[in-house]
């Protein structure tokens, strides 16, 4: 998760379900710098591997997003990496929509200001969830996880 405002962070961290986030390994970043240094570190190590997803905000700072996603292309690129799922996530929706058409996987709205995020909570709601982006670049249907909850 790369944003680099600590309050976007931790609301994003409230976000993801309990069981979800107890299964799975975050790592949060308000650096774009330091992001990508862990990024190029595990997808070179033999011992670590890339992350699945990236949910990367456009304004940081002092770059963009879509610097960071140029990077990270190039990187998994070069060293034959499966390139993580790409989630665009600024509370500009044409921000969002530019790292859209220049890679990224998807989109989710980012609201500023709230304790936890909706689309992110809805997102990420289980581990299947998690595991169909994985597989399909791109939210689970509504649908499908309604389905699955009435099982």
């Amino acid at each position: 998760m790369l944003d680099d405002n600590a309050a976007n962070l931790a609301m994003i961290e409230r976000s993801l379900p309990d069981p979800v986030r107890s299964s799975i390994n975050v790592r949060f970043f308000d650096d774009a710098k330091a992001f990508l240094s862990a990024f190029e570190q595990c997808c070179r190590s033999p011992r670590e591997s890339p992350p699945d997803f990236v949910l990367l905000d456009f304004f940081l700072g002092y770059t963009y997003g879509s610097a960071v996603l140029d990077c990270m292309s190039r990187t998994s690129e070069e060293v034959g990496a499966v390139p993580p799922v790409i989630i665009a996530h600024s509370s500009m929706p044409e921000a969002s929509s530019s790292l859209v058409e220049r890679g990224a996987d998807f989109a989710l709205a980012k609201e500023k200001g709230q304790p936890t995020s909706p689309p992110i909570t809805a997102t990420f709601a289980s581990l299947e969830a998690i595991e169909y982006i994985r597989r399909h670049r791109r939210p689970m249907p509504l649908d499908r996880k309604r389905s699955r909850e009435s099982i």
